[in-house]
């Protein structure tokens, strides 16, 4: 009884109010699913519109669907995976976000404790895991060799051979790193970053 069709066309930016119609551009320039973080660079930082405005946008609007936790789409349209995994990523709760460049790395900072140290385990994040492809990595900068990210089925966060190179680099546990990883070339840089 509440399923209506449109007789003719309606473009949606006769139907949309300014500030929906800019988020709703932003959602398609990320493939179908962006996270809020991008929303608040966009328009809030830049001062285009308010951080309220943007609330009522994305709590209030029919055309804006809530994904997950900080992760928004359309209402009916389709988006990919990758999108939803690098939005998801971004919007993570813990720890620092993720950020995916433009050319592919995917950047965050990591710190790894004594106990992983002394024990030969480390864990990248999940929200790490959800956008990287498994496999045997090359390493570059304050640790030179190769790591292995997710081969383990049982455990996908699991690293295989970081803390040997990072023992090897002299990194201390408790020490922030900053990560960038890229799935496509199976490329790791790692550097050391200051406490904030």
């Amino acid at each position: 009884m509440d399923d209506f069709t449109l007789t003719e066309d309606i473009s949606i930016e006769e139907v949309l109010n300014s500030s929906e119609f800019a988020v709703v551009r932003v959602i398609e320039e990320h493939g179908g699913a962006a996270a809020r973080n991008v929303f608040n660079s966009r328009f809030v930082k830049s001062g285009i519109f308010s951080l309220p405005n943007l609330q009522i946008v994305l709590a209030g609007s029919p055309v804006i669907q809530q994904l997950a936790f900080g992760v928004y789409g359309i209402r009916g349209r389709e988006f990919s995976e990758k999108a939803f995994a690098v939005a998801n990523a971004s919007a993570s709760r813990l720890g620092s976000p993720v950020n995916i460049t433009d050319d592919g790395w995917c950047e965050f900072q990591f710190t790894v404790s004594e106990a992983a140290l002394h024990n030969g385990i480390a864990d990248i994040p999940k929200r790490v895991a959800r956008v990287i492809t498994p496999g045997t990595y090359t390493t570059e900068g304050l640790a030179n060799g190769t790591i292995s990210f997710g081969t383990l089925k049982c455990s996908p966060t699991r690293t295989s051979g970081l803390t040997v190179l990072l023992q090897k680099a002299g990194i201390q546990g408790g020490e922030p790193l900053q990560f960038s990883i890229h799935p496509e070339s199976k490329r790791v840089r790692i550097t050391r970053t200051t406490k904030s």
